[in-house]
């Protein structure tokens, strides 16, 4: 089918944001567009078109919205503290939306593409079930959010009476509407654990697929180098991504081994920056800990190739951060928070040495181990190597998403 368009669209985040769903999402435009398709990617301000510079800053609160959860309210389940915090966002959050979906309204009616894949961020409730109303032949890809979605669906409607209260001219009509399962087409999750979540919240299990990330080169493993005790931490500066976590088990790994921490930080809330800052100082590690900004993707890999493990937390029971594949194939060992199930990227004891959540003494110990046990951290490192080699290529994912539009297209093709 030749000259197949596909537009690709997500998280809409100012170009200073960006971090690896992104770069995650560039990746599949590249592969797809290599496979035969004509790929739009639509995932910063200006590949949509958005010139105008005062959106920034509202973007960019967008972004660090998510990582604002209301701590004086941590007593309520997550799903209603995630409502109130949009119920207390300003107006800018839903119109900023409202703004988006009306450009991606226009470009698809414009450009008639083919398919419409649409990376479905936690921030932006609203955009599956515009974008499934939009196109015919529309793929979800989810993260978290699907399952969220469907889980709030009956607390959604007090953000979208507020919404459309502030801004009656503007408020797009599926801002704070969740999917509607019966007509989701075809959901795709990058982990088994997600697609569980959203299959317990309501989603029928003949849509939902699952696609892990892939890696876009997978080099040979290299001969392993002298421990030099340097630690290696990247991410988004924010609570969710565990620096505070590591940064308090420094002390207990201090009266048993000089080391330092490079902490490679993405953009996140200046409280947390500040928090952690101040935690530094208070702790005495000023020479230990060292926060540089944050570096282009490829500049990672001198990062990789001069420190002894990745530090890793996530909040998820399945993490598949890219940072961590890419570790595993730069043969990095990675020490990382526990899974809370079964997990195809970290698997403690044979690509990570995992520690108890939240616990700086099982991170102090888990540490120590690392550094300490030569046989078993080169085992972990060669397992880790090889599995992201043989199971989360670029190559592979591309191939099983091409299969999915071909399907897509197939079945709409028939039913025409």
């Amino acid at each position: 089918m030749p000259g197949k368009r596909l537009l690709i669209c997500g998280p809409v985040f100012p170009a200073s944001d960006v971090g690896g769903l992104q770069l995650a999402l560039w990746d599949l435009a590249s592969s797809l567009g290599q496979r035969g398709w004509d790929v739009d990617l639509a995932v910063t301000p200006e590949r949509l078109g958005l010139r105008d510079d005062s959106r920034a800053p509202r973007l960019r609160g967008l972004a660090h919205a998510r990582w604002s959860p209301l701590p004086r309210f941590r007593f309520l389940p997550d799903d209603v503290r995630t409502v109130l915090q949009h119920v207390l966002l300003d107006g800018g959050f839903a119109r900023v939306q409202s703004d988006l979906l009306r450009t991606l309204d226009r470009r698809i009616r414009e450009r008639r593409y083919d398919a419409v894949i649409a990376c479905v961020p936690r921030e932006a409730p609203g955009l599956a079930r515009f974008i499934t109303d939009a196109h015919p032949n529309t793929i979800i890809l989810s993260l978290e959010a699907i399952a969220g979605e469907l889980r709030r669906r009956r607390w959604l409607a007090l953000p979208r009476v507020v919404a459309r209260t502030v801004g009656r001219t503007w408020t797009h009509p599926a801002i704070y509407r969740a999917i509607d399962p019966a007509r989701a087409g075809v959901v795709v999750f990058a982990s088994h654990a997600w697609r569980d979540e959203a299959l317990a919240a309501g989603l029928p299990p003949h849509v939902a697929r699952t696609i892990y990330f892939g890696l876009r080169d997978v080099p040979p493993l290299t001969p392993p180098r002298p421990v030099a005790n340097r630690l290696l931490w990247v991410g988004r500066l924010s609570r969710e991504k565990g620096l505070d976590l590591f940064i308090e088990a420094l002390p207990l790994l201090r009266r048993h081994r000089p080391l330092t921490v490079t902490a490679v930080c993405g953009q996140g809330p200046g409280d947390y920056r500040r928090a952690i800052e101040r935690r530094i100082e208070q702790l005495g590690l000023g020479d230990v800990v060292q926060l540089l900004p944050a570096v282009p993707r490829e500049a990672l890999t001198d990062f990789y190739q001069t420190h002894d493990a990745l530090l890793f937390h996530s909040i998820f029971s399945e993490p598949v951060a890219l940072v961590v594949a890419e570790a595993f194939a730069a043969g990095l060992p990675v020490i990382a928070s526990a899974p809370r199930g079964s997990s195809a990227l970290v698997i403690p004891d044979t690509t990570a040495m995992c520690f108890a959540h939240a616990d700086p003494q099982s991170i102090a110990a888990t540490v120590l181990q690392t550094l300490e046990d030569d046989e078993r951290r080169l085992r972990i490192r060669s397992e880790a190597h090889a599995l992201v080699r043989r199971e989360f290529s670029l190559d592979r994912m591309a191939s099983a998403w091409d299969e999915i539009l071909e399907e897509r297209l197939g079945a709409r093709a028939g039913c025409a």
